[in-house]
């Protein structure tokens, strides 16, 4: 079942039935490394892909085998090494998270955001209908030239509403910069 042919080119055929008939079992050895499957899986068709990249002829079915078993074990722990990582910074970011959560800083600064969410909510409700809607399609970023074309108005309106908009605001959010 060598993956090659005679002439050292690669057959189709028989790479398939190398790859079909050992996969489980590049699957299984990779399993005592990583308990996910699914991340078994994908170690081990990455690793027959860096047996294809090799370009170069494996002299018969155990060294193919042995190039296999060394990719397989080394995505693995490249694998592991990576999520060790990852769990250490989740940790780091989750400790000072929680210690944050605990400071005063924090709570004073949550009680601000919210009280200044809701003053600007109820700021923009009170607007006039056509003035909430133009200032709520800035806000998700369209221009003037997208909001006059979606709205059926011309610019200079859509500029005339943002101005009174931003006015309006302008007052009723002068409170704020106390906090």
């Amino acid at each position: 079942m060598n993956p090659l042919n005679y002439a050292g080119k690669r057959e189709e055929n028989d790479l398939r039935e190398f790859f079909l008939a050992f996969y489980p079992l590049f699957v299984s050895f990779a399993q005592n490394y990583v308990q996910s499957r699914a991340v078994c899986e994908d170690v081990v068709q990455e690793s027959f892909v860096a047996y294809l990249e090799q370009g170069r002829p494996f002299a018969g079915e155990y060294k193919t085998k042995a190039f296999l078993y060394k990719t397989v074990r080394n995505k693995c722990l490249n694998h592991l090494r990576h999520e060790q990582i990852h769990n250490l910074y989740a940790e780091v970011q989750s400790r000072r998270s929680q210690e944050e959560m605990h400071s005063e800083e924090f709570f004073i600064g949550s009680i601000v955001r919210e009280e200044a969410s809701l003053v600007i909510a109820q700021a923009i409700e009170a607007l006039p209908a056509a003035e909430q809607r133009v200032l709520n399609m800035a806000v998700e970023g369209l221009s003037n030239q997208e909001v006059a074309e979606r709205l059926g108005i011309s610019i200079n309106t859509v500029r005339t509403h943002k101005s009174r908009a931003y006015k309006a605001l302008r007052v009723v959010l002068a409170n704020l910069k106390l906090l």
